[in-house]
């Protein structure tokens, strides 16, 4: 039931049962109204000038001097500080009357409670605060509006009725009766001085009187003042209560501002016009100034006047005047130039400037004396602090700004058109003087002044055949009226010696020709076989006269249907022609090419909003497909989606299967993308097509979708009925309609109730793709973190940077190596699983003198404490690091997530130094795609994450973690025009596939082996030419490395700049060229590495031989390997493919990828290198600093390699170019050497991978031997060795591992001894000669998750002997004898526990790491 109560007031007494003392109404506590000055800075509403109570007063300041209640019982019987713990909720408060949209009235019979100190307390009014409870109270604001309230007590809210309030409409009593308030009424303002506009006015302030028509308690309705027609600007929150609104006009509006404002009545919400009066506020009556812009001096300048309230009508709608009258308050003028007063007719100025104001009830009619700007100014109430102004330019003389025109392009007998579209004065009145001249000139000619005697020179409008106006009044002769011209308007005549500008908006420039095709347009570039196009054909000047026609040519293949389309009968790709034929026509030809083929299918899938490959889904959750087709455009789709049945003919079963259909059309380009919601049907359908069983409890759900296109008889592409896509399966359903699926296995959508986040990823700045090339500090970026089942989840998301090393130490056996840089805390995940936010690197984060920083985001997820159920905590779920668990290390975070750090201990016990702390987290912290690489400097890089994005328009991502993907990156052009920063731009692109093609193959692989290659390949050619110059000067053979002519002027001077001589005589008879022949000449250098001589190139000859093949080369004669000279052709090495293959041939055969490999003195690399390449070479220093950069000195002159192939290459960088030293304690401390070694390979054929030979010297009885001798126990030799341990006697040999400690279960990094033959007859050492026969030995890494198999990273694994390689292959349990590791390394308990792989690694056996 709804109770009635008096305001409460300041003053108010009020008391708690739960306080000790002040519990009842003798001993209540007085009331001081905070809630107020809290909201909105200062007391605003009163009631018998005392702040009213609202429900914010419920906390303890506001009672009892601030200090609430005294103290409170406590649940224990103790005393409590009541002030500590007060929060109160108010109920049966007066909710009609909304201070500030959030501040409820308190009535004396409104209570509240408090949970206190365990003993909930009531809180209740003892008084009102009030002086006296009389028949009425005036409610008011703090500038004096008052309201008075037609009765003292209001109602509060009954839950149980549910009867509301309501307001249906609302008439007006006083001043005028009016019974439905359609109009808006006017309060004047009258102006505060002597001098009044409204002289004949009586002005009064009677009140206004409004009554209410409702239903319900008359104490909630509410009157109220809002600006404007909406409700959204509340002037007043109420300027009354109950059925009836009395008030002086005066109160309500004297002290507003212009404008429309409107009183309405409602009861429970307002926005009814019905119950709405609206009033405009008056203080000056004009409205509007209307002048015609610019004019000219001397000329009346006519300006007009809109005043408000002007009508009769509306006079009579004034709210606050007696007697009516018909005089309109004059207006006032003031003319202004910047802040100078011309005139005013108030205080009775004028400026000679002006020659004459002439008033009139409508306006003024004004005349200028100069040019120039004037501000004009109208007010009727000479307060007006804002009066209405217009603005107006006043020109000296008259100007021609625009003209119009006809066509710009014309044959020769065609319509001419020309005139006058503006002056630079608007307002120029009839009569006035217009005036025009034109001027002409032809391209080539110059100025025609034939015109400007003609009769056309000075009419307003030429109209005129162009032949005849060129002939007759431009006095062009011989009909050669061919050409460009430009013709230009002037209002005065040109004087003696000033030529035409002939440009702006005065200038019309036009051409004459003959007809010409223009364009020939086909809406498609590629279409499928049998495909009806319309294409177009233009000409220059439309529509076609006179018989000109556009004749359009076809080749076999397609068909011309003489009505506009083509049909394309043939696959191929090709040319179609169009030209004019007609009269006094261009022939000229234009031509497109279209390409017919079989449709294929590039790509379809499901993705995220940002284009990110989607494969899981949730319920309720948004999912994009995406489909793009090559040779297929603009065409219309159906598409299909599906849950996918258990059996294949699901597709039969439409009603069953079928989850939605939708249209798609292909654009432009072949693709489409449309969206899903797996929502509560789709729910539906999916658990009534597949049922949950007892056989099958957790059933797995699968979406796909199918495409179908739709094939129209109309339209600019008209598709054949039969059009089938490649790469697309077809089922064709009963009925006959076919349906194409599209998505392979592992395409498919997976319905999932697990929550995960998928991927982190930044992108770039606009949004559209993953962030691959560096970016820059200052750029902003999209954040994205792709999720499943996460909807409406809120996250936690962190963008770390590295700590500088300046800044690294460790403290508790912590290295703190990334701090957090930006938090975005309470990040709400979206309806498509995507959390979206912004991220700028700020310039302050810059740390010099680094080349660029990595930003890295995490993502966590809130959970309870877990051992504090009231408090949350952060925990990380996904971070975009990869962690190298092959070291004894963890990944630490601080509690607020403010820092990550490493936690790992040295083996030595000894605290880590700086240099160790650095190669730590280089080893340990991997990072992922799609982190974010910014630039310190200027010039952007490649950023070599492995993620090639899933974009709507782009590719699949694809992600190989732990292995630096720089080594496998492919070489770009930007990277070899730093290398070859002189060569010949045209000549890398052309051999860059080469490159690529021929690195992959050849195992040039890594980052330190092409910046090694590059590094002497850029100093023997620099890529300007393939084939060697011998082109010399004399100085420069004078002061050559060529023997024969180093230091003898008479052999110089006689063969300098003679090439064939000095090929001759600088390489005959060495190299293994002929003596006596131009084999010197012949096979000078060619190719990447200048391959010289005759021995040389028979080395290329064989090794493309041998490669031929495998690389679908044809057969090639470039030097004969059987005596028989004749068809050699060495020339053919200068060709980009055989340029770039003898380069690399010559790199392999001759071992120098081992020699980089092996190598980890820089120096020594570089002079291993050349002495293979060229010994007795003066450059040496230059190929040091074409790798490592900087300054040398060749041939006595410096030179000078800003940046090294090192630094392009990004060596230092490198997951796999240096080993380390640094050992930890814990998980299997050798393992860390094994891993970079993957990829080591035995070569086929006589050829010796030198850093096998490595792992034989590491063994107890292996130095001296090479691949050709079983390699197993050797690698595992060489690993231990790293870590320092000592391997066992005849450690080549696996059996002699089994004397090593022995485990009853592997743990990781175990060594695993396979029996292959008799290996338990072996003895320690040897003795007897018993060393075990046939065997096998690797390192255990994971197990199968059955169990039956374990994973193992070896050498001399897989492939057959000579061409095994160190590898991960797994081995069944039963083939392994003895789990191993050494015998003083005492395995922690968790070492036992080893990862479940599930990789498709070899299974071997006997067979693959035997012989065979």
């Amino acid at each position: 039931m709804a109770k009635k109560g008096y305001i409460v007031l300041e003053g108010a007494k009020v008391f708690c049962s739960s306080s000790v003392a002040n519990n009842s109404k003798a001993t209540a506590v007085p009331l001081q109204v905070k809630s107020q000055k809290k909201k909105l800075g200062k007391n605003k509403y009163f009631a018998q000038e005392k702040p009213i109570a609202t429900y914010l007063d419920d906390k303890a300041d506001s009672f009892g001097g601030g200090n609430g209640f005294g103290n409170c019982k406590g649940s224990d019987g103790k005393p409590y500080p009541c002030k500590a713990k007060c929060n109160i909720k108010y109920k049966d408060y007066y909710e009609n009357v909304d201070f500030n949209k959030s501040m409820k009235v308190l009535l004396d019979v409104s209570t509240g409670t408090c949970s206190g100190y365990g003993v909930p307390g009531t809180i209740q009014f003892a008084t009102t605060g009030q002086s006296n409870n009389a028949s009425q109270i005036d409610v008011k604001e703090a500038d004096e509006f008052s309201v008075a309230n037609a009765s003292p007590q209001w109602e509060t809210k009954d839950p149980a009725d549910k009867t509301k309030t309501s307001v249906s409409s609302i008439y007006m009593i006083s001043p005028i009766p009016v019974t439905e308030l359609k109009d808006t009424y006017y309060y004047i303002q009258q102006a505060n001085n002597s001098w009044s506009p409204f002289s004949n006015f009586n002005i009064l302030t009677p009140k206004l009187t409004l009554k209410a028509n409702f239903k319900g308690e008359v104490t909630k309705i509410i009157w109220t003042l809002f600006k404007g027609e909406g409700v959204k600007d509340k002037v007043k929150t109420f300027i009354g209560l109950g059925g009836q609104f009395n008030q002086d006009l005066d109160s309500i509006f004297k002290n507003l501002e212009d404008g429309k404002y409107k009183i309405e009545a409602y009861g429970a919400k307002p926005g009814d016009a019905k119950c709405t009066l609206h009033i405009e506020v008056v203080k000056d009556f004009v409205k509007k100034i209307t002048i015609p812009a610019s004019s000219i001096i001397n000329i009346p300048v006519p300006v007009s006047l809109e005043r408000k309230v002007g009508s009769p009508l509306e006079q009579s709608r004034i709210l606050n005047k007696s007697i009516q009258t018909s005089v309109i308050p004059s207006a006032y003028w003031r003319i202004k130039e910047g802040n100078n007063i011309l005139h005013n007719t108030f205080a009775g100025t004028i400026s000679p400037n002006i020659v004459s104001v002439i008033s009139s009830p409508s306006g003024i009619l004004v005349t200028f004396k100069n040019k120039g700007k004037y501000t004009l100014e109208a007010f009727t109430n000479p307060n007006e602090t804002k009066p209405e102004t217009a603005t107006i330019e006043i020109k000296s003389t008259l100007g021609i700004e625009t003209i119009d025109h006809g066509s710009s392009l014309l044959r020769y007998n065609d319509n001419f058109s020309v005139w006058v579209k503006g002056f630079n004065a608007i307002y120029i009145p009839d009569g006035a003087f217009k005036t025009v001249n034109w001027y002409l000139k032809k391209e080539g000619t110059g100025r025609l002044r034939a015109l400007e005697s003609s009769a056309s020179f000075k009419a307003l409008k030429i109209n005129k055949r162009i032949d005849e106006f060129l002939f007759r009044d431009a006095g062009v002769i011989n009909g050669n009226y061919l050409g460009k011209y430009s013709i230009e308007a002037y209002a005065n005549p040109l004087g003696a010696g000033k030529e035409p500008q002939f440009s702006g908006g005065d200038c019309f420039n036009f051409e004459v020709i003959k007809n010409s095709i223009d364009q020939l347009a086909i809406p498609a570039t590629t279409v499928p076989q049998g495909t009806k196009v319309k294409y177009t054909a233009t000409a220059r000047i439309s529509p076609l006269v006179g018989g000109e026609t556009i004749r359009v040519e076809v080749p076999q293949g397609i068909t011309n249907n003489g009505d506009g389309t083509l049909t394309f009968t043939e696959l191929g790709e090709f040319t179609i022609s169009a030209h004019m034929e007609g009269q006094h026509t261009d022939p000229k030809v234009t031509e497109t090419k279209i390409k017919v083929a079989q449709p294929k299918l590039k790509r379809a899938l499901w993705a995220y909003g940002t284009g990110v490959k989607r494969t899981e889904t949730g319920y309720e959750e948004e999912t994009y497909g995406f489909l793009e087709i090559d040779g297929l455009q603009n065409q219309a789709m159906k598409v299909k989606i599906w849950v996918k049945g258990q059996e294949d003919g699901f597709y039969q079963e439409a009603a069953k299967y079928m989850l939605e259909e939708k249209p798609v059309t292909l654009n432009s380009e072949g693709k489409a993308s449309f969206q899903i919601t797996t929502n509560a049907t789709y729910k539906e359908k999916i658990e009534k097509a597949i049922p949950k069983t007892v056989d099958n409890p957790n059933p797995q759900y699968k979406l796909v979708f199918t495409i179908e296109p739709q094939i129209a008889s109309t339209g600019d592409i008209i598709f054949p009925s039969n059009l089938s896509i490649e790469g697309t399966k077809s089922v064709t359903r009963q009925g006959g309609a076919t349906l194409l699926k599209v998505l392979e296995p592992n395409e498919e959508l997976t319905l999932t109730t697990e929550q995960k986040i998928v991927s982190i990823m930044f992108s770039t700045e606009d949004g559209k793709d993953i962030q691959r090339t560096q970016t820059f500090y200052g750029k902003t970026h999209k954040l994205w973190v792709h999720t499943v089942n996460m909807q409406d989840e809120t996250l936690k998301v962190d963008v770390f940077k590295e700590v500088p090393k300046e800044a690294m130490n460790e403290v508790n056996h912590i290295i703190y190596t990334h701090e957090s840089k930006q938090s975005y805390n309470e990040e709400k995940v979206g309806k498509d699983g995507l959390l979206e936010v912004s991220f700028t690197a700020k310039e302050e984060w810059k740390t010099p003198p680094k080349n660029f920083d990595y930003y890295i985001a995490q993502v966590s997820r809130q959970l309870k404490d877990p051992t504090d159920e009231t408090k949350k905590i952060w925990k990380a779920e996904k971070i975009q690091v990869t962690i190298n668990d092959t070291l004894s290390a963890d990944l630490v975070r601080t509690e607020d997530m403010e820092k990550l750090g490493i936690k790992a201990y040295k083996q030595d016990g000894t605290p880590f130094t700086l240099a160790e702390m650095l190669e730590l987290r280089k080893q340990f912290i991997f990072y992922q795609q799609g982190c974010l690489k910014v630039s310190q400097l200027t010039t952007p890089e490649v950023v070599d994450n492995d993620v090639v994005p899933v974009m709507v328009e782009m590719a699949e991502v694809k992600k190989e973690d732990g292995e630096c993907q720089r080594c496998r990156a492919k070489i770009t052009l930007p990277e070899l025009q730093q290398v070859f920063f002189n060569g010949s731009k045209s000549l890398m692109e052309k051999c860059l596939p080469y490159i690529n093609e021929y690195f992959e193959k050849f195992q040039i692989n890594t980052c330190k082996r092409k910046a090694h290659f590059f590094a002497q390949v850029r100093t023997e050619t620099d890529l300007v030419t393939l084939t060697e110059s011998l082109k010399y000067k004399y100085e420069t053979l004078f002061n050559s490395d060529l023997a024969y002519y180093k230091g003898n002027a008479e052999r110089c001077r006689r063969d300098a700049l003679d090439e064939r001589a000095i090929g001759i005589n600088a390489y005959g008879s060495r190299l293994g060229n002929r003596a006596g022949t131009e084999d010197g000449f012949n096979f000078r250098g060619r190719g990447f590495i200048m391959v010289t001589g005759r021995t040389n190139y028979e080395g290329f000859q064989k090794f493309y031989n041998k490669h031929r093949e495998e690389l679908g080369l044809p057969q090639e004669k470039f030097i004969a390997l059987d005596g028989n000279y004749s068809g050699e052709h060495p020339e053919k090495l200068a060709e980009e493919k055989y340029a770039v293959l003898s380069g690399i041939s010559f790199w392999v055969s001759n071992g120098l990828n081992e020699i980089v490999t092996a190598g980890i003195d820089e120096l020594k690399i570089i002079n291993e290198l050349v002495n293979v390449i060229n010994s007795k070479t003066h450059s040496r220093d230059k190929r040091r600093a074409s790798y490592k950069g900087g300054k040398y000195l060749y041939k006595k002159k410096e030179g000078n390699y800003e940046t090294g192939t090192k630094t392009i290459f990004k060596v230092d960088e490198c997951r796999k170019t240096n080993d380390t030293n640094l050992v930890l304690t814990g998980k299997a401390p050798w393992m860390p050497f094994a891993f970079p070694e993957i990829g080591q390979k035995a070569i086929a054929g006589e050829q010796n991978n030198p850093r096998i030979n490595v792992y034989f010297n590491a063994s107890s009885n292996g130095a001296g031997l090479n691949e050709g001798t079983n390699w197993c126990g050797a690698f595992v030799s060489w690993v231990f060795a790293q870590a320092g341990y000592t391997p066992p006697p005849l450690s080549c040999r696996a059996a002699m591992w089994q004397f090593w400690k022995q485990l009853d279960k592997p743990i990781y990094g175990a060594a695993a001894v396979i029996d292959w033959d008799s290996n338990e007859l072996a003895s320690p050492n040897g003795v007897g000669g018993n060393v075990g026969g046939a065997g096998h030995i690797t390192f255990v890494i994971g197990k199968s998750t059955d169990g039956n198999h374990y994973y193992c990273v070896g050498g001399n694994q897989g492939g057959v002997k000579g061409a095994r390689t160190v590898k991960i292959s797994k081995y069944s349990k039963s083939d392994i004898d003895w789990f191993v590791i050494p015998p003083n390394y005492t395995p922690a308990e968790d070492e036992y526990n080893l990862k479940i792989m599930n990789s498709e690694a070899d299974v071997d056996s006997q067979s693959n790491t035997r012989s065979n």
